[in-house]
């Protein structure tokens, strides 16, 4: 018995995966466009990706709020996608030293929330978030009247 040799059926689940993946690409190919935005992008000058959690994990006075917080200044100041920066911490209030600092440096609204507002102001965050780029995808941006839109960006910030 040949141990290299494979069967018919491992022959034919080869061909059929690499039809699979043939039709995943077309599939993919044909929506390259719409796609383009969910990809992982790197950000211009920065260690962070668009479409991604960055973290820092590490023991205390290792330097982790410096090094996440230069990277929030750069993307602050340099991404235009970006356009809250929201604080969660166990109070809601400022309580890093390190990050009031620097936070001058940081040119768009921070938000501070406890960990308990903290689910619900998300929720509520991403409702407002979906309903802009639906307004935007559909064109509609004239028909909202000025009380809206005013509305739709103090959510959003």
């Amino acid at each position: 018995m040949d141990l290299n040799s494979s069967t018919p059926y491992e022959e034919l689940a080869g061909v059929y995966n690499t039809y699979i993946d043939d039709m995943i690409n077309e599939a993919l190919s044909d929506n390259r466009n719409a796609l383009s935005k969910e990809k992982l992008m790197k950000i211009p000058y920065s260690e962070c990706y668009l479409n991604s959690i960055t973290a820092a994990i590490g023991k205390q006075n290792k330097g982790k709020t410096l090094t996440i917080l230069k990277q929030i200044i750069i993307i602050a100041n340099t991404s235009p996608y970006s356009h809250v920066l929201i604080y969660i911490n166990r109070s809601g209030s400022p309580s890093d030293d390190t990050f009031e600092s620097l936070k001058h440096l940081i040119k768009i609204p921070i938000i501070y929330l406890s960990q308990e507002e903290a689910e619900d102001y998300l929720k509520n965050f991403l409702m407002y978030k979906e309903l802009y780029n639906t307004i935007k995808k559909q064109g509609l941006e004239d028909k909202i009247i000025d009380k809206q839109r005013d509305e739709l960006f103090e959510k959003k910030s």
